[in-house]
């Protein structure tokens, strides 16, 4: 395995890892449309179950990413 190909493997494992932590957390949403990653749905899932991050908002305060998107363009 070359080196750029061996970086590459690197960054991708961090990417995949650094998602998994951000939705375990309860600090990102996993957006279901684009997602390629099934096993985030378990970690949003238990971030939920403890009202982790945004999970600790009130319902009403938490607007996710694609929605408040959509609310900016309206603007």
């Amino acid at each position: 395995m070359g080196l750029s190909r061996l970086a590459g493997l690197s960054t991708a494992l961090s990417r995949a890892w650094g998602h998994a932590e951000l939705v375990r957390g309860g600090h990102a949403w996993v957006y279901r449309q684009y997602m390629t990653d099934r096993s985030l749905l378990p970690l949003e899932a238990e971030a939920r179950a403890a009202r982790r991050g945004l999970w600790s908002l009130p319902e009403r305060e938490r607007i996710p990413p694609w929605a408040w998107r959509r609310q900016q363009r309206r603007r």
